[in-house]
């Protein structure tokens, strides 16, 4: 029979998550979600005039999500699409 560290009958603090996790929620720390780095380059396409609905209705394919942009990958697969399809070079905004 194994004994936890904290000792008979205690209970962890955490069952699940992560130590990280954990010492989160001790200390009040909720982790807050990341920004989209889409929503930078819709702001500057749009102080530009491509506003953000016609980006998405007309200009990005309909499978497109901004959840993909959280990627490192999926934004640069964001940016080259928009890039491609206004024909405007977004290289300098990764």
């Amino acid at each position: 029979m194994q004994h936890s560290a904290l000792g008979r009958g205690a209970k962890s603090l955490c069952s699940s998550p992560p130590p990280s996790a954990c010492l989160a929620n001790i200390y009040g720390v909720q982790d807050l979600p990341a920004k989209n780095p889409m929503t930078q380059l819709y702001s500057r396409l749009g102080s530009v005039g491509f506003p953000r609905k016609y980006l998405h209705e007309i200009v990005l394919p309909s499978w497109w999500d901004d959840e993909i942009a959280h990627n490192p990958a999926g934004y640069t697969e964001g940016l080259l699409l928009l890039s491609r399809n206004l024909g405007l070079d977004l290289g300098l905004c990764k």
